[in-house]
């Protein structure tokens, strides 16, 4: 039985990228359509606003 190869938009590297260049970029689209592809291939990302680290 031949191996069946993977697409690069089946891994989550791929969209990962794709989500860090659409926010850098402020396409809320694109950044939604790949999180969405994140989140069908299992993984979750959350995005924040960064903030000042809190000296303890």
């Amino acid at each position: 039985m031949p191996k069946q190869s993977l697409s690069a938009t089946d891994w989550p590297t791929y969209w990962f990228v794709r989500l860090e260049r659409a926010v850098e970029d402020a396409d809320y689209s694109r950044a939604a359509e790949a999180q969405s592809h994140l989140q069908r291939l299992g993984v979750e990302v959350r995005f924040r606003r960064a903030s000042t680290p809190v000296n303890r």
